[in-house]
């Protein structure tokens, strides 16, 4: 139903957390696989990309992402951050999201982005909580770490930024906003 890409500049770390987020969704078969486009090209990712399963790419954002499109083998494809996880659960509204968009024929013009949600205390984090919220509906912009799911066409036309996500989503398409949330370390 939905593979998954993480692009990785040295974060070992951080894709480990990421990638144990992921096993509830593989256990439910809603995941299928993952790709690790490695940026830093340092052993360390290579053994735990090996060690999870994953599929395993060195190169640029934008070398990576046109190979990680070829190598997934579901339709649709999420994109993470290293070091973000997912809320438990995530994966129901996920699933309902691509069953929906397939049914309704819109695999190249819809997309979602979890709801962004900071690890940090205080009234600041609430603000930038709110912001990105609005930034999102109203002018279809993602932080990434709040992961994004587009088709896999949507991905083949998309570049990747110098740290991997792009910052917004495919030109002309119509971004969801999942309520499931991407916890964002640091920020």
């Amino acid at each position: 139903m939905i593979s998954v890409v993480i692009a990785v500049n040295d974060e070992e770390e951080g894709l480990a957390r990421t990638l144990a987020s992921l096993v509830p969704a593989v256990a439910e078969g809603v995941l299928r696989d993952a790709v690790i486009v490695d940026m830093g090209g340092r052993e360390a990712t290579a053994a735990i990309a090996d060690a999870a399963g994953c599929h395993h790419i060195q190169g640029s954002a934008r070398e990576g992402f046109g190979q990680a499109a070829e190598r997934t083998s579901s339709a649709w494809i999420l994109m993470l951050k290293p070091g973000v996880i997912l809320e438990h659960d995530w994966f129901r509204e996920a699933a309902e999201f691509v069953e929906r968009a397939d049914t309704s024929g819109g695999t190249k013009n819809l997309c979602a982005a979890f709801s962004y949600s900071s690890q940090r205390y205080g009234l600041a984090a609430r603000l930038g909580e709110a912001w990105r919220f609005v930034s999102a509906n109203l002018f279809g912009r993602v932080v990434d770490g709040q992961g994004l799911i587009v088709s896999r066409e949507a991905m083949r036309q998309m570049n990747g930024s110098a740290n991997g996500i792009p910052p917004r989503p495919p030109s002309g398409s119509h971004l969801i906003v999942l309520r499931a949330k991407a916890h964002v370390p640091g920020n």
